[in-house]
């Protein structure tokens, strides 16, 4: 409830967790068992519901959909914190990278993914995806072995 509002929300981290992890999975997929190099598109749609999507089914006859938002809950999920300053129904974005610099987790998966995370929560009036552990994610490729 915002306001006397009812809506669905989801957690700005975990949208932000799951398009890095499913990036680096498509990408290692597409590497290692599909034989691709070079340049891809990754285009990435956030939708508040399956018909919502240009191509997705119809809107099945259910009672009225709740609007959809993304906002945050504290470290250990029992407050919410609004960041969405408007819902949306469909946020899209897309990015060129290279198959091997996504597959390979590094830094590159890391800016790939900001700039995405980033398009998709500006449709819901965020200014950036302020991923908590971004510095960390970043330097994740790199371990000192001595």
């Amino acid at each position: 409830m915002s306001e006397g509002t009812e809506f669905n929300y989801a957690d700005i981290n975990v949208v932000v967790d799951e398009l890095q992890n499913m990036l680096e999975l498509l990408a290692a997929h597409a590497r290692d068992r599909a034989g691709v190099c070079g340049t891809m598109l990754v285009k990435v749609a956030l939708c508040e519901a399956p018909h919502r999507h240009p191509l997705g089914p119809g809107r099945p006859h259910l009672n009225p959909m709740l609007t959809f938002r993304i906002d945050q809950t504290d470290h250990y999920g029992t407050r919410r914190l609004p960041l969405s300053t408007q819902s949306c129904p469909y946020a899209d974005a897309e990015v060129a990278a290279l198959v091997d610099d996504l597959a390979d987790g590094d830094s590159e998966l890391v800016k790939a993914t900001a700039f995405l995370a980033d398009e998709l929560v500006q449709a819901f009036g965020i200014p950036e995806a302020a991923y908590a552990t971004r510095a960390a994610a970043a330097s994740a490729g790199r371990h000192d072995l001595s």
